[in-house]
């Protein structure tokens, strides 16, 4: 009955929020139990999880962050009995489930207290030893079967099972520590464990009864107190415990082991979640553990070597001390010793305390007593050549004993513990050079600061070479440019083998075209490279000629087509483009034969390029390509079938009609020359039609087309359904006699409504057994003129009263068969309402028409509840019945 239909239902993750439960179970769960959970006095080994190493993540444990603690606990970490990032949505209704494996579980102390088989179990279990003598920490339980499910049979479990010696005598033999606190005796616990039918809103919820609460405690409506609903929206489960603390007396330094587990009861569906306090697993009270308070590592740099140790600011009664040096010990809590030497010694402190526990406590450290280092450099720079492209320095750690260097070349280049740099500068510009010494032991820093000057006078003579020269003409005259300002000496080399010049800005002549190379040399004696060359080129061409031919021959108005004929007769293009005035183009052909295929006036355009000499030359013409291609055509008309008498059929031609057509019946008979002609066949049959429209001024005159007509004389027939209702009550069983009372049928097909179906008979007997209502269909079937089809509704109660005939489910899946929710054996005169509920109480369907039938429309498999009204149609008593049915598709 619970949560048939919930395992459909989807959980929608949300992007969470600052305010909401943040959940992380990426973790090992061994990390969350000793990184978030454990508080002081405790140790813990041995962690498990479901009986394997908890040195791997899973998603049922996980740690939680609530920064308004609406769960009731700021953070710790969460054990559920499915994914625990559900914890970490917002809660979506009344009822929420994410991963699990749905597997039954059979750990012997969860199904000892729950009331129904067990799902999903996540068990954690550790050993521990306390420092103390009370073990404490503080949890609220939480889950997604509130409230709806409160006092039911579905009751998720969970338990902290406790094993060990029991200070107050004997053992905790897996003894569940989570129990309810006393509401009268704040500080006191009674003997209930905490559950959903213990802590809850104090009321039974829609699917539970009170009865089942009170057979756990009767005092359970008392602790109401202990509960809170999901108010917040910040976390998924319906509703949770207040924070509990958890208490038991343990014996200090003793094993303990401790079970936390949880699972589903009744069903996979539905988690629950358990959250633990970060740091409020702990053990205290009276007892304490001797412990060691361990110093820092102490380094000394410079004598006297005296060290002050300390016990700290709460030392044990009592103290020994080792200093390391094979020498010197102590007793006193804070003693002073002056070492001897330089050198590293490991320390040994012990702490005693003979009314602990734990009695003494040992911690080691270390003295490290070393020299102070020496620290030094020197920096070499030399004169710097006022042409060179760069100038060196030489640096040098000259001290002993850093342990880091760095040097600043004051130029954004460094250096890190080189004792030796050999630098070049290559970029002038005045730069500071920092030289820094590290010793870290001791904390001594030492710094060296200088300044290079580095701005050579480089000077140089640059060629600036002229751009790219290209002629298309003669004569081929061609005036040079040099530098600006011109330099001291020019010497010009023109590339033709022929002419040279000193000049700074020379003119030349070449003879012919070709392409040359010319050479131009600057000179500057007083600079650092005295001279510089710069390459040039010089093109000369002669122009080209760009011309076309078109031929456009003249067309046949009858055909489909045109074919031109385009062609290039100029020379030395680099480029042709061809656009036939279509859409169509071509590049860079010489020839071009092109047929146009489609009617029009198209202008077609031909443009040849030189790119060396800019010349650009173009050429249009108009191609008239517009056919007077006429043609007719013979539309046909569909096929025609007939089943009338008489036989007359009326033809339709070509709209606008033809000047003039013909049309042959296909009977062997008739023709016609109207465009719409109607002629009479002399008996049935299937004819082929043949029609031409013919036009002489067209270029095609005439067009032929055929088409069937078929012609069928339909038999008449008719059916009736003969049979005498049954009386409405008192008969077990009733017969139906079938009549068929017409002719031209082709096949019969009776239906009794029952599934039972009949063929081809023309009369039947039909006894039916099982009361009802039943649609009894005849379909009569001729093949070509189509079916008739009559039916008829017979309704047979046999029973005297009507609380035997209320279905328990019904099947919506559209096989006409048990669709409707349907209540037999009422009287449908008489009043009569029905009202129907889904698990939640939510109605989903009212109706008041005894003939109308519930089908199920959008609402999911599972069970419904209902409360029916009617009169008996057989007793004539009014009846109320409540009862449950069951959708299934």
């Amino acid at each position: 009955m619970k949560k048939a239909l919930l395992l459909l239902m989807s959980v929608t993750l949300v992007s969470v929020s600052y305010c909401q439960v943040v959940v992380n179970n990426s973790g090992t769960v061994a990390s969350y139990i000793q990184n978030v959970l454990l508080g002081g006095g405790v140790t813990v080994s041995n962690i498990t999880i479901n009986g394997a190493p908890a040195s791997v993540s899973s998603p049922m444990v996980g740690e939680f962050t609530d920064v308004t603690s609406s769960v009731g606990l700021p953070a710790g970490v969460i054990f559920g009995t499915g994914d625990v990032n559900m914890a970490s949505q917002p809660n979506t209704g009344t009822g929420s489930s994410l991963g699990g494996s749905g597997n039954s579980g059979s750990d012997p102390d969860l199904t000892a207290i729950s009331t129904a088989s067990i799902f999903d179990e996540c068990i954690v279990e550790f050993d521990f030893v306390p420092i103390g003598d009370t073990l404490s920490f503080n949890f609220i339980f939480a889950s997604e079967e509130y409230e709806e499910y409160v006092c039911s049979g579905y009751n998720d479990v969970f338990g902290f099972f406790l094993t060990g010696n029991n200070p107050l005598g004997g053992m905790y033999n897996a003894q569940n520590i989570a129990l309810v606190p006393d509401p009268a005796i704040p500080g006191n616990y009674t003997t209930t464990a905490v559950a959903i039918n213990t802590i809850n809103p104090g009321v039974a919820g829609a699917f539970g009864t009170a009865a089942n609460c009170a057979a756990q405690d009767p005092n359970w409506v008392t602790y109401n107190v202990f509960y809170q609903t999901n108010v917040t929206n910040t976390y998924e489960y319906d509703g949770r415990t207040v924070p509990i603390p958890v208490i038991a007396l343990v014996n200090c330094g003793d094993t303990y082991h401790i079970k936390i587990a949880i699972a589903d009861a009744g069903d996979p569906v539905f988690d629950s979640g358990v959250f633990i306090e970060a740091g409020s697993f702990s053990a205290n009270g009276t007892l304490d553990a001797t412990q060691a308070n361990v110093p820092p590592n102490i380094t000394l740099c410079g004598q006297p070597y005296t060290v002050n140790f300390t016990a700290g600011p709460t030392p044990p009664p009592q103290s020994y001390w080792d200093f390391g040096d094979g020498l010197g010990t102590d007793t006193a809590t804070n003693p002073v010793y002056t070492y001897a030497d330089t050198g590293t010694y490991t320390v040994m402190y012990v702490a005693m305390d003979p009314s602990a526990c734990i009695n003494s406590d040992t911690a080691y450290f270390t003295v490290n007593i070393i020299q102070n280092d020496s620290l030094d450099a020197q920096f070499t720079f030399p004169p710097p050549d006022p042409c060179a492209d760069s100038m060196l320095v030489q640096l040098d750690f000259t001290g002993t004993g850093a342990d880091s260097l760095f040097w600043d070349m004051g130029n954004g280049t460094t250096f890190t513990n080189d004792t030796s740099v050999t630098y070049y500068y290559t970029t002038p510009g005045t730069y500071t050079i920092t030289f820094e010494a590290y010793d870290t032991v001791c904390g001594q820093t030492f710094t060296l600061v200088d300044t290079v000057e580095y701005n050579p006078v480089f000077t140089t003579v640059t060629a600036v070479s002229p751009p790219p020269i290209t002629l298309c003409s003669s004569p081929y005259n061609v005036n040079f440019t040099g530098n600006n300002p011109q330099p001291p000496q020019s010497y010009w080399d023109f590339g033709d083998g022929l002419g040279t010049d000193t000049a700074a800005n020379p003119m030349y002549t070449y003879a012919d075209t070709g392409a040359y190379t010319v050479m131009y040399v600057v000179i500057d004696s007083s600079t650092c490279n005295i001279a510089d060359t710069a390459y040039f080129n010089v093109t000369l061409n002669q122009e080209d000629t760009l011309d076309a031919q078109f031929f456009f021959p003249p067309y046949d108005p009858c055909t489909d087509s045109l074919t031109v004929q385009l062609d290039f007769t100029g020379s030395g293009a680099d480029s042709l483009f061809w656009n036939m005035g279509n859409g169509s183009t071509f590049v860079n052909d010489t020839s071009i034969t092109y047929t146009y295929v489609n009617p029009g006036t198209y202008i077609v355009t031909f443009q040849a390029y030189d790119f060396v000499c800019n010349n650009t030359a173009t050429l249009t013409d108009t191609v008239f390509f517009n056919p007077n291609t006429t043609t007719v055509n013979a539309v046909v008309p569909p096929n025609i079938t007939l089943c009338t008498t008489p036989l007359t059929v009326n033809f339709t031609g070509n709209n606008p009609a033809p000047p003039n057509s013909f049309w042959d019946f296909g009977d062997g008979v008739g023709t016609s020359t109207q465009n719409d002609p109607a002629y009479t066949y002399a008996a049935g049959g299937n004819y082929t039609v043949t029609y031409v429209a013919i036009d002489s001024s067209t270029c095609n005159i005439a067009d032929t087309a055929t088409f069937n007509v078929n012609l069928i004389q339909a038999p008449p027939f008719s059916a009736t359904i003969d049979f005498t209702p049954p009386p409405p009550c008192g008969a077990d069983s009733f017969y139906v006699e079938l009549k068929f009372t017409g002719t031209g049928a082709d096949s019969l097909l009776w239906d009794m409504g029952d599934g039972t179906q009949f063929f081809n008979v023309d009369s039947a007997n039909y006894l039916y057994s099982a009361p009802g209502t039943y649609n009894i269909t005849l379909t009569a079937y001729n093949y070509l003129c189509g079916d008739e089809t009559v039916s008829s509704e017979a309704t047979f109660t046999e029973v005297t009263s009507s609380e035997g005939i209320i279905p328990n489910v019904f099947t919506p899946n559209g096989d006409g068969m048990n669709d409707k929710l349907e209540f037999i054996g009422i009287d449908a005169t008489q009043e009569y309402s029905v009202q129907i509920f889904n698990r939640w109480g939510e109605k989903v369907y009212e109706g008041t028409d005894a003939l109308a039938h519930w089908d199920g429309g959008g609402h999911n498999e599972g069970t419904y509840f209902y409360i029916l009204r009617y009169t008996d149609v057989c007793s004539n008593e009014e009846k109320l019945v409540k009862g449950t049915v069951t959708l299934l598709r």
